[in-house]
């Protein structure tokens, strides 16, 4: 970060090459980075939404915080044209009430560190242009505790990459324990 920070101060033509390196992958690793963020690309949209290729997502989102995340990760991917891949890899699952945005066909990679039914929707609407899944599943005797969704198959047509991992048993969402 720092390297591609540098690269927009050497002299007027790196700029242009380090904005662009700066923000074609976004990685929010705490929730104040999000509307910080927003309130950039929002500054000049045809600058800097254009620039965004990949966003994840490494900050714990904690209950009490749903409803703005998912206002704030919408307007975002709303605002970013040229976005490809979108995913959350934080070590702390997203919490069960979490919804997420509503995709674009634009996007084809999608990654996340669980199943939820927010999730389960997300891939049901993105199934005709996702080229690319990765998924860590918990390891669970059975499914139910998704509901009813988990038993709703979709098809994947486009799809090039799988990637499959489990957590170990027993498995305990952080928000569990809240």
């Amino acid at each position: 970060m720092n390297t591609k920070l540098s690269v927009t101060t050497v002299c007027k033509s790196w700029h242009a090459v380090g904005i662009r390196f700066l923000y074609e992958d976004i990685a929010f690793r705490t929730l104040a980075q999000i509307p910080v963020f927003l309130r950039t690309i929002k500054m000049d949209p045809s600058k800097f939404g254009t620039l965004v290729r990949n966003i994840t997502i490494h900050a714990f989102v904690g209950p009490q915080y749903d409803d703005s995340f998912t206002r704030y990760i919408q307007e975002i991917v709303d605002s970013c044209p040229s976005l490809r891949q979108i995913g959350s890899m934080s070590p702390h699952a997203l919490p069960l009430t979490t919804s997420l945005p509503t995709l674009p066909s634009n996007i084809t990679r999608v990654s996340f560190n669980d199943l939820t039914p927010a999730i389960l929707s997300l891939l049901g609407s993105t199934q005709n242009s996702l080229l690319s899944l990765a998924l860590i599943l918990p390891a669970v005797d059975s499914p139910e505790w998704l509901g009813p969704d988990i038993q709703t198959p979709f098809s994947l047509p486009n799809l090039e990459d799988l990637a499959i991992a489990a957590t170990p048993l027993p498995y305990r969402p952080l928000t569990s324990l809240l």
